[in-house]
């Protein structure tokens, strides 16, 4: 999805990692899935936005879940962040 964005964009997708809270100053709570690759030595981190049905609470650092929800991208002082509108959040 990251090298292949425009073929994602705008797509449902469904997809399993481990959940992440970051504070950023100034912004609040980035809520973040993040995805090992194959051979668990790196990962990657999606930006995880809720439109509505924010939950009440949130998994705890590093739980496994899973991610329904759409696959879309923004542009904020010319810097291209990807995300996904989250439908639903299943702990696994």
């Amino acid at each position: 999805m990251v090298y292949n964005i425009e073929k994602y964009r705008g797509q449902k997708i469904k997809i399993q990692g481990f959940y992440q809270e970051f504070v950023i100053p100034m912004q609040g709570i980035s809520r973040v899935l993040m995805i090992p690759d194959a051979t668990a030595c790196c990962e990657s981190g999606m930006l995880l936005k809720w439109n509505t049905n924010m939950p009440e609470t949130f998994p705890i650092q590093n739980q496994k879940i899973e991610i329904v929800g759409t696959y879309n991208n923004h542009i904020e002082d010319d810097l291209i962040y990807y995300y996904i509108d989250v439908e639903s959040m299943t702990i696994i």
